[in-house]
């Protein structure tokens, strides 16, 4: 009885312990990209802060504006809006 639990016992173990291994696994691949999007974003500040340090703030801004707009896609996913009041 004692070899049966003790058995038991090693492969709950085992089979925690790989459970804990994919658990890991899973979370350094989100790390990942969440570290990669992190960059990506301060990356896109650096450049938008350099943009506004060699424009007026105004037109920046408003440049920014319309920029994003243009960006937006439709509910479908599809199409990007077409916005003329920006030129």
């Amino acid at each position: 009885m004692h070899q049966i639990l003790t058995e038991k016992e090693q492969r709950l173990i085992r089979d925690l312990r790989e459970q804990e291994g994919k658990i890991v696994e899973t979370m350094e691949e989100n790390l990942r990209e969440i570290q990669e999007n992190l960059n990506s974003i301060q990356e896109e500040l650096s450049k938008l802060q350099k943009q506004m340090e060699q424009k007026d703030g105004l037109i920046f801004l408003k440049e920014e504006a319309c920029r994003k707009r243009r960006r937006n896609l439709d509910g479908r996913g599809g199409l990007v809006m077409k916005i003329t009041s920006c030129q």
